[in-house]
């Protein structure tokens, strides 16, 4: 925790009044980058994703986050064909129907929300978060809806959402937990 507090991560240890308000990890972060934030864009990634992703295609890493969102309001990023490859099967199959709903929403022809990685503007960051408390949607926290949730609100605020599809975001659950995987 204080390495990433040193590196400029947000750290939540403990609920306070204004994260109660919210029900998931990823809404929580989307508070904070709206409030801690530095810069005109904010970075959204599972950690144990970007880790991995800086170890295997830092330069890729690096490339994406330079480039920031591409001019789209919201930039899903997503994965190549080869990286999706790297997932089980099991993984996989229930990501394929998410992307098709999620794309029919979004009226795009293919999307990947379940890369689990995205890049927006604080505005429309802190648009996802108006509309989730006026609209009372909140779940159970074990239930951790951002990736489909958040490119389908910002669709129907009106923000522009694109994708990107990268090497890097394959399958890093190997890293740590190779003797668990049949």
């Amino acid at each position: 925790l204080e390495l990433l507090g040193e590196a400029g991560f947000q750290i939540i240890v403990k609920s306070s009044k204004r994260t109660r308000q919210l029900d998931t990890s990823s809404h929580i972060s989307l508070l904070a980058g709206c409030t801690k934030g530095r810069g005109d864009l904010l970075f959204f990634g599972c950690l144990d994703r970007t880790l991995h992703w800086l170890n295997t295609y830092p330069d890729e890493l690096r490339q994406v986050i330079e480039e920031g969102n591409k001019g789209y309001d919201y930039l899903m990023v997503g994965r190549t064909e080869r990286a999706l490859k790297t997932h089980p099967d099991e993984q996989l199959k229930p990501e394929i129907y998410t992307n098709e709903v999620t794309a029919r929403l979004l009226e795009k022809d293919e999307v990947d929300v379940a890369g689990a990685c995205r890049i927006m503007t604080k505005e429309v960051a802190a648009g996802i978060l108006r509309f989730v408390r006026q609209e009372k949607l909140f779940f159970d926290r074990t239930v951790d809806i951002g990736d489909s949730l958040w490119p389908y609100i910002a669709h129907l605020n009106g923000e522009s959402v694109g994708l990107i599809r990268v090497e890097g975001l394959e399958f890093e659950t190997p890293d740590q937990y190779r003797g668990e995987i049949l």
